[in-house]
């Protein structure tokens, strides 16, 4: 196993996480005689601020310049600041085409970082997070903590809420071009951000966010090719239905839509079935049926990519720990539809829901965890594929170990497709003795966290070849 140092020094955020001591709070006086007291800096997290959309097409003229702002988070901001971070934006995308043809993707400055982005032309998207900072009660001499937020992760989570937003409303030029009026459109763009941005925190851009992987199911053959032939039988049977995702419990087994599209509804599902928003049910639609008692069927634009995009419904159906996500023309969403299809499935389900638990169960007996001894996270950019033993990020990484792991997944990221010697193994050594691995092979990612551990760093190499052999098998070649 070869180990290729990137050809620039290792970044700021690796650096200090080997060199520096933990951050403490400092206490001054006698903690007997009861006077301490905090002076020292206390420290607050890093937190998404503020969002915009704007396009200039709509403001070409000085006079007109307000009209370009198309949303705007929080709502309350005075018209100075609106405008100030569109100005802004808008000057560091032009100064940026006179050195790159890229578009800019982020910006530092002491007390916040800026990501951008242009999803489709003309029209441009920004995040800003407000840096993490040591705080003195009296609010001098605070310190901002720039090394605390990922570039690569807060472009990725910009990203992501775009997708999000497309895969539920159309593209923007589309909802534009429905009215071709800018008030409405202002109106449509708050309602549709009202229910997206409550759930963005700084916390979600990290690397778990930047890979945006999919848990998959791994079945036999035998058990894939009956969901297959299930899939296949209801969509031939029910010509409404236009594409299906097939789950196991918040696994993917089987999904016919494109990679960007299944990403977000399948974070979307896990998500609504995580925060109790589905009814709890063993058998029956969990959204679809004109019921009272259930959520109305979402539209969904699938492959959205101009205004000619034709929307579909979201219809969810579970038996057991079977999840069926279909997406139907609106035109069906009748009683009879809904009847006529759970007559049809149910047979089938309960045939392939006994088969994949007990392939499962033999799995587990068969095969044992590494969970005690290993924590590593494995992902496939072709496939989306992403594994890991980690129950929860928040109760299993501190703030610099993910540090850490974000900046490696970025140095991995920034070095792919380039003619300069690509970074393919990274270690770092903390001063808690926690060794952190990553790998990288072709579109193959793969880390893994040592806990406590006095190994050597030849040692520490060959677990880590001996755990990819284990349990990948071929995927990492030497």
């Amino acid at each position: 196993s070869s180990v290729r140092l990137p050809t620039k020094p290792i970044t700021a955020s690796l650096r200090s996480l080997v060199q520096e001591e933990p951050r403490q709070l400092k206490m001054s006086g006698s903690a007997s005689n009861g006077s301490a007291k905090a002076v020292y800096p206390q420290y607050a997290p890093a937190k998404f601020e503020r969002m915009f959309i704007f396009n200039p097409r709509f403001g070409p003229k000085e006079e007109t310049a307000d009209e370009k702002l198309l949303f705007y988070y929080p709502a309350t901001a005075t018209p100075a600041i609106k405008f100030s971070d569109i100005g802004l934006s808008e000057a560091l995308a032009n100064v940026t085409k006179t050195f790159t043809e890229l578009p800019v993707e982020t910006m530092r400055t002491l007390k916040c970082r800026w990501t951008l982005l242009m999803p489709e032309p003309g029209y441009w998207m920004g995040m800003v997070f407000r840096n993490a900072r040591l705080v003195r009660k009296e609010g001098a001499d605070t310190e901002y903590l720039d090394d605390e937020l990922n570039d690569l992760a807060v472009s990725a989570l910009l990203k992501r809420t775009y997708n999000t937003f497309k895969l539920f409303n159309g593209t923007l030029e589309g909802l534009y071009q429905q009215t071709q009026d800018l008030p409405k459109f202002r109106e449509s763009l708050s309602n549709a951000f009202a229910k997206l941005i409550p759930a963005l925190t700084a916390d979600d851009a990290d690397l778990f966010g930047t890979m945006d992987g999919i848990h998959f199911l791994s079945v036999n053959k035998n058990v894939f090719l009956q969901i297959q032939s299930f899939v296949n039988s209801v969509e031939s049977s029910f010509d409404q239905i236009k594409n299906t995702v097939f789950m196991f419990r918040d696994h993917m087994v089987w999904s016919g839509l494109e990679q960007e599209d299944m990403r977000a509804l399948y974070k979307f599902v896990n998500d609504q079935r995580r925060q109790g928003k589905f009814p709890q049910k063993q058998m029956g639609f969990l959204m679809g049926p004109d019921d009272a008692t259930l959520p109305a069927a979402l539209t969904v634009y699938t492959g959205a990519t101009d205004a000619s995009s034709n929307p579909l419904s979201l219809v969810v159906f579970v038996f057991a720990e079977l999840v069926c996500l279909f997406l139907v023309d609106p035109s069906a969403l009748k009683p009879s539809f809904f009847g006529l299809l759970q007559d049809f499935m149910l047979p089938q389900l309960q045939y392939i829901g006994q088969n994949v638990t007990q392939q499962i169960t033999q799995l587990q007996k068969a095969k044992p965890t590494v969970e005690d001894t290993y924590r590593y996270i494995y992902f496939n950019h072709m496939n989306l594929a992403l594994k890991t033993t980690l129950k929860g990020k928040a109760l299993e990484l501190s703030k610099d170990m993910m540090a850490a792991l974000n900046q490696m997944h970025q140095d991995f990221e920034q070095g792919a497709g380039s003619s300069a010697e690509q970074i393919q193994e990274v270690m770092v050594r903390t001063q808690a003795n926690i060794w952190i691995v990553g790998k990288k092979s072709d579109q193959r990612e793969f880390y893994v966290i040592f806990d406590q551990d006095t190994r050597n760093l030849l040692e520490v190499t060959e677990e880590v070849k001996k755990l990819s052999q284990t349990h990948f098998g071929s995927i990492f070649i030497d």
